[in-house]
């Protein structure tokens, strides 16, 4: 077992030594936990996300998206842009 210095402000320590005895634990052991804890907790939540694609989505998930869905025609226009350049061409004419 490595052994090493932690050094903590006084009243984090007292603290620290008042849960392990009321949970009558060693303050090792508690330092342990909570780092073993922690560790595990990042471990966990390192996963990657992978956002699905509509098709992937649950009908119900599907039916509650409804009009915010962008259409394939659309996902080349993700921000709008050439259809907004469309509407302003129908509405005012090319030019």
């Amino acid at each position: 077992m490595a052994t090493g210095i932690v050094n903590l402000r006084d009243s984090i320590y007292q603290e620290a030594m008042r849960y392990a005895k009321m949970h009558n634990v060693s303050l090792e052991s508690f330092v342990e936990n909570i780092i073993i804890n922690t560790i595990n907790r990042d471990k966990h939540s390192s996963k990657k996300f992978k956002l699905k694609s509509f098709d992937e989505l649950s009908p119900r998930v599907q039916s509650l998206i409804g009009s915010g869905h962008v259409s394939k025609e659309a996902e080349d226009d993700i921000n709008g842009r050439k259809a907004r350049m469309d509407s302003l061409e129908r509405k005012y004419g090319n030019g």
